[in-house]
């Protein structure tokens, strides 16, 4: 149950970072609802990447194409073949 909790913290810590750093750059004066709205909206975005739920996977979780020579190749021969 800890555990959990723990590892749920941890993939929240990059979208508390970025909006700490953000935060930092911003002026004083130009801090207000709209400044927050949109830090709020880019850490929800972060949280969604790095954040893994129960019921669904994230993004970083869905298998990635294949890169490298031998996919490009064969892409590129099906493509001529088409032809």
């Amino acid at each position: 149950m800890h555990e959990n909790e723990f590892k749920k913290k941890i993939q929240q810590l990059p979208g508390e970072l970025a909006v700490a750093s953000a935060k930092n750059f911003i002026p004083p004066f130009l801090q207000g609802k709209i400044t927050n709205t949109a830090l709020s909206g880019g850490k929800f975005l972060i949280d969604k990447i790095f954040v893994s739920s129960d019921d669904k996977s994230n993004i970083i979780n869905l298998p990635l194409r294949k890169t490298g020579i031998i996919p490009f190749v064969k892409t590129v021969f099906r493509m001529f073949k088409k032809r």
